[in-house]
C-alpha cells in the first residue's frame, strides 16, 4: 500500500535534508 503523498513528500524533504547536511557538514565543521 503506497505512502499518503504528504508523507512521501516529507519523507523526501528529510532525505534529501540529510544527503544536504552529508555533503556540506565536513565544510561547515572546517
Amino acid at each position: 500500500m503506497p505512502l499518503p503523498l504528504d508523507n512521501q513528500l516529507c519523507f523526501t524533504l528529510y532525505a534529501t535534508s540529510m544527503a544536504i547536511n552529508r555533503t556540506y557538514k565536513p565544510m561547515l565543521d572546517e
